[in-house]
């Protein structure tokens, strides 16, 4: 069974369905409150047999030859995500505007509630609310007014003067591309008039409205995913062109359909799988791919937000707002270098090879020459995201030995920890002069607090040569050496643990960490928590990654690929 990988980031194991009413959208108003599930997450569909790689069965999709197929995903693996409506992420939002009118700075919108950074756009535990429309309004008014400063370039018209013809050209280029989908004879009517009424002071003030419209329009803020036949309950019903154009350019690239892609909808082809998979891999291949695929992971880590911890200014007064900065520069860059170099899981804990500014060789011990960002090789001592500054600093708040045990234990194994009990007073071993071993040691003897802390503090005690901002530091105040010896247990690879680099070569070698990457990527890109529902599926794409040869980017093209992406199940 799925476990609950990472409560706080909106993945989980929730059995059973989770059900919400279909909600009609306006066509030229915001709509609060309409994201949802529609049905029941599981299905019994009865799609033809086929293994990853394997033919298209005769009744749905099959392997990595894309969607295809007219009864379901196949035999094996049936479930798939409900139909729903998916509000855009605000980071979505930002690169969707900013891919329709390039050049132009979007200001951020902010959901309330969300965090910023968060790993997995679970929209339906946020509703839209007043603030929120608060926000896209302002967003899309200022977007809007600084589009139309060059109004003979947006609008493209062949003639000089914009006028009604020239903006129905506008709208009939421009609104398709922000909807990902065809507009009928009534929106384009209603845009004209919201542009006749803004022309009546000048044509700049038409098209203006008519932008503000289109970017606080649920057609643009929302995610249709109700395929293209007629749905019975519990049934899979494929998704039409512009749904599926539209899923695998948000997941691959965060954004709108590129042309070429845009184009496959258009005519209808990206539903035949050899185009939807030539697709796929371009996007995957493309560098505008490969760097989301990197956000992705850097999000995985907690770092979307970049390094937020606090620290107190009197012990670590060098730690301030460049150095974090530099910290989340590092790690954002390794993490792309892998990718474009398709480095492999392993690759993540044990590679030696990194980016450092002034501030960070200084941190690490290691020669630097010339400006800004250049590759090193990092010391001995080193090596992997296990070790890197701003993964480490950001699991420094309190004990970093819990909290360090913890990161590993549950976003690197995906076994959960439950919070310790509200009775229970966390700090209770602090003020006592007990080294953090000596209370590590105390927490795993009390008979309630090590119940959860010995499978997070054995673990964490092995980064102790590590300081709160990753410093090596192998030798305590008075010179004797400092005692890193940790174990792992509980997992496929148990064992004495001597110090970060002992544990990264076993998290590059256990099939269970890669598994929780699967869990995690796939919950990431479903836009919602895991059910029991989606074990079957999960193991595919585990051991799929697993024959490809791990490679960061097989995860997401596995899911891609897989024969439940093109697939969504019939409500009631």
């Amino acid at each position: 069974m799925l476990s609950n990988a990472r409560s706080s980031r909106g993945l989980g194991s929730k059995a059973g369905a989770r059900f919400a009413s279909v909600v009609l959208l306006a066509c030229s108003a915001f709509v609060g409150g309409c994201t949802g599930n529609i049905g029941d997450p599981a299905n019994n569909g009865s799609g033809g047999p086929s293994g990853p790689g394997g033919p298209v069965g005769t009744g749905g999709p099959g392997g990595t030859s894309g969607p295809g197929g007219t009864g379901g995903p196949n035999a094996v693996c049936n479930a798939t995500t409900s139909q729903r409506l998916w509000r855009l992420s605000d980071e979505e939002f930002s690169n969707a505007v900013s891919d329709l009118l390039p050049g132009i700075a979007v200001p951020a919108i902010t959901t309330p509630g969300r965090v910023l950074g968060e790993f997995i756009n679970n929209a339906d535990r946020y509703p839209a609310d007043g603030a929120l429309t608060s926000s896209i309004r302002t967003s899309a008014k200022s977007v809007a007014a600084a589009a139309v400063k060059n109004l003979a370039g947006l609008v493209s018209c062949a003639s000089a003067q914009v006028d009604a013809t020239c903006a129905g050209t506008f709208i009939d280029r421009f609104v398709p591309r922000a909807y990902r989908r065809p507009i009928d004879a009534t929106e384009r009517s209603a845009l004209l008039t919201v542009y006749a009424q803004g022309a009546m002071a000048t044509p700049a003030d038409g098209i203006r409205l008519v932008l503000e419209a289109v970017l606080q329009s649920p057609s643009f803020l929302y995610r249709t995913e109700l395929g293209s036949q007629p749905t019975t309950p519990g049934k899979p019903t494929p998704l039409g062109a512009y749904e599926l154009a539209t899923a695998l350019s948000f997941l691959v690239i965060d954004s709108i359909p590129d042309d070429e892609l845009w184009g496959t909808a258009q005519d209808g082809s990206i539903t035949m799988p050899d185009v939807f998979a030539r697709q796929a891999d371009r996007l995957l291949a493309s560098p505008k791919g490969r760097n989301n695929i990197a956000r992705i992971y850097l999000k995985w880590l907690g770092l979307g937000a970049g390094v937020t911890v606090e620290l107190a200014a009197t012990m670590y007064p060098e730690y301030d707002d460049a150095m974090r900065a530099s910290m989340l520069e590092e790690s954002s860059r390794f993490l792309a270098g892998l990718v474009s170099q398709n480095g492999t899981f392993t690759d993540l804990f044990t590679s030696r090879q990194t980016y450092v500014d002034s501030t960070l060789a200084k941190l690490y011990g290691v020669p630097y020459s010339g400006t800004g960002f250049v590759a090193t090789t990092l010391p001995a001592e080193r090596s992997g995201i296990l070790t890197q500054a701003g993964v480490l600093t950001s699991k420094s708040r309190g004990h970093p030995i819990v909290i360090r045990g913890k990161f590993v234990r549950r976003d690197l194994f995906c076994m959960d920890i439950p919070p310790p009990p509200p009775t229970v007073n966390i700090m209770m071993f602090s003020g006592m002069g007990l080294t953090e071993r000596q209370q590590a040691t105390a927490r795993a003897n009390d008979p309630v607090c090590g119940q959860c802390h010995h499978m997070m503090d054995p673990i964490g005690i092995s980064f102790e040569k590590y300081d709160a901002l990753s410093r090596y530091v192998p030798t305590n105040p008075d010179g004797t050496p400092v005692d890193s010896a940790g174990k792992l247990e509980l997992t496929d690879v148990d064992g004495p643990l001597n110090g970060p680099l002992e544990l990264a070569d076993k998290l590059g070698k256990s099939a269970q960490a890669r598994a929780c990457v699967a869990q995690n990527m796939l919950a990431y890109a479903n836009g919602r928590e895991l059910s029991t529902a989606d074990q079957c599926e999960h193991d595919r794409l585990a051991a799929q990654v697993q024959v490809l040869g791990s490679h960061l980017t097989d995860w997401i093209g596995g899911i891609v690929h897989s024969p439940a992406f093109g697939w969504r199940t019939g409500g009631n």
